[in-house]
């Protein structure tokens, strides 16, 4: 039996990899934008899971995590919401929306927490 040249070898398996490439950047790219649908239509547990699920992945972006913290303080999850905020923060320190956000779940924690203590 005669083998194939390998020069066809490795055409066909650079082939085989930008496709797969191609494929899971797609797939990623449907992750992201169900995400923003769910989030969109206040289903923020939905979104939050979709976000997750592409850090899962490996996506490593400032919108993406930006987003997940939004969606976690949406769901009064705020611890969570300030770790991907400042996740979001040390990808891009300028980020005025992570930034502002940031800041006003700090000053509601704070002013809960003077609260209580006026409270006890």
């Amino acid at each position: 039996m005669k083998r194939p040249p390998l020069m066809l070898i490795a055409v066909v398996t650079v082939g085989c990899l930008l496709a797969g490439a191609r494929a899971r950047a797609e797939s990623l790219d449907s992750i992201f934008e169900e995400a923003n649908n769910a989030f969109w239509n206040g289903e923020y547990g939905v979104a939050a899971e979709k976000y997750a699920k592409l850090e899962r992945l490996g996506v490593r972006d400032v919108v993406v995590s930006y987003n997940l913290g939004t969606a976690y303080a949406r769901l009064g999850q705020l611890g969570r919401s300030i770790r991907h905020y400042e996740r979001a923060l040390r990808m891009e320190p300028s980020h005025a929306d992570t930034q502002h956000n940031l800041t006003a779940i700090r000053e509601y924690l704070a002013r809960r927490a003077s609260e209580a203590g006026r409270d006890a």
